[in-house]
């Protein structure tokens, strides 16, 4: 409130005022900062008093309504799956009550739930693209619209391209639909491309999707998103699951991959979230783990411990059509098998040295398992094919099995343990199941 001085000439004209939440705010603390006198570079030049000594600069002017609509981000849904517009971040700059119309624009026609709050959802029944405008109009009708794209997706697998080779996730959209949505929508905007894995522990976990490489975090985080944690998908060797605080719901961007059976990350209550699975590429998520770390400091000073000396980047992350399911291929011995992941590592040949975790089970009605690498995938078994039955010879042996690869054998008598079995375990004239995942091959013979 500004009062002349006696004799002193005011020809001040009121043009408006400041609105908006934090306007003032913003204001005072301009008047409150340091001031001097400074000259211009007019000839002859002009001293100002009251010139801040740090430039405050103006960085953008723009005319508006007193409505700011913000329908959120694009991002990505799943097919069949509830997906939620969030008008929530929209405002009245003069603190207005406000109401909300969401109405769709583009893509297959769906129905609105919730039209008229400030978050709808939708199920979407057909892949593609959708667009949705949201207008917001305050009690003095002022009103302003904003507009979000929705890439509706079905059965997603997501590549992960890096300095060290590729990665293939495929992703649990039905069991955990929430952190999936989540996940492809960062993969979506690229968000992953150009950062690093910037924790790696050999035996425990790779863990990336937050820093670049100097660890600033890239622009684009989203809000969290609720823990969806379930004993049904434990963090077992080769899946995916959400980093977090020891907030339950505090996880955005950062994922790890699962290098053993890690059943400590599986409490009941405080379990991380399970989202994929690692179905190519599994040896370059073991590469990366073997390579040499360090502790790093961000540009704040804060220590970053067990950073790859040579940074480990993703070039690019990008969704992909999930392949058809594989099939039992039968051999001419009456050997069948199926690769469930496949190896991008060394090729494994007759009479190699492998190291293994396998399960063993008889094809009976109970499955009974009759031998195993562990209850836990945390040490691998090593092998000499030459050693072995004739089924895991040439299951292995043949047919491209490559490091980083998981096939599944069924094996006839034949070419396991014949009429007479391997008592007490096994019976006579057993077919038997192995699902076996080469982890390394340590030694080659061609």
């Amino acid at each position: 409130d500004y009062t002349p001085s006696t004799g002193e000439a005011v020809d001040y004209t009121v043009i408006g005022r400041v609105v908006g939440t934090g306007g003032m705010d913003v204001a005072d603390q301009i008047g409150n900062v340091p001031v001097g006198t400074r000259s211009t570079k007019d000839d002859p030049p002009e001293s100002l008093s009251y010139v801040p000594q740090e430039n405050i600069v103006i960085n953008d002017a723009y005319v508006g309504a007193g409505v700011d609509a913000d329908a959120g981000p694009d991002m990505v849904g799943l097919l069949n799956q509830d997906v939620e517009l969030n008008g929530s971040n929209s405002q009245s700059l003069y603190g207005k009550a406000l109401t909300y119309a969401w109405a769709q624009t583009g893509g297959a026609s769906v129905a609105l739930t919730n039209a008229d709050a400030a978050q709808a959802s939708f199920r979407p029944t057909s892949t593609g693209t959708y667009t949705f405008r949201l207008t917001v109009t305050d009690e003095d009708s002022e009103d302003d619209s904003d507009t979000v794209t929705v890439t509706v997706v079905s059965e997603p697998n997501v590549r992960l391209a890096t300095n060290k080779g590729d990665i293939v996730i495929e992703m649990y959209e039905n069991d955990a639909p929430i952190t999936v949505a989540n996940f492809l929508t960062y993969v979506q905007s690229g968000f992953y491309n150009g950062t690093i894995f910037h924790r790696v522990m050999p035996d425990f976990v790779d863990q990336g999707g937050g820093f670049l490489p100097d660890l600033t975090q890239p622009d684009g985080l989203r809000a969290p998103i609720v823990n969806e944690f379930d004993t049904s998908r434990p963090n077992s060797r080769g899946t995916i699951s959400m980093a977090r605080t020891n907030d339950l719901n505090s996880a955005t961007s950062q994922f790890f991959i699962n290098l053993v059976d890690n059943t400590g990350l599986d409490t009941p209550g405080n379990g991380y979230a399970v989202f994929g699975r690692v179905v190519e590429g599994m040896n370059v998520a073991d590469d990366i783990a073997r390579g040499a770390t360090e502790t790093r400091e961000d540009p704040d000073g804060n220590p970053f411990d067990d950073v790859p000396v040579e940074d480990v980047i993703v070039t690019s992350a990008t969704i992909e059509s999930r392949p058809a399911a594989p099939q039992f291929v039968t051999t001419t011995s009456g050997l069948q098998y199926k690769d469930i992941a496949i190896g991008t590592g060394t090729l494994v040949t007759p009479g190699s040295t492998v190291n293994v975790y396998y399960t063993g089970r008889l094809t009976d009605a109970d499955g009974e398992v009759f031998d195993s690498s562990g209850e836990s995938k945390t040490t691998p078994t090593t092998f000499s094919l030459d050693g072995l039955i004739e089924g895991w010879k040439e299951g292995l042996g043949s047919y491209e099995m490559r490091a980083g690869g998981t096939r599944i054998l069924i094996v006839p008598p034949e070419l396991g343990y014949g009429e007479a079995g391997y008592p007490p375990d096994i019976p006579p004239n057993a077919t038997l199941y192995f699902e076996i995942e080469v982890v390394e091959v340590v030694q080659v013979l061609e």
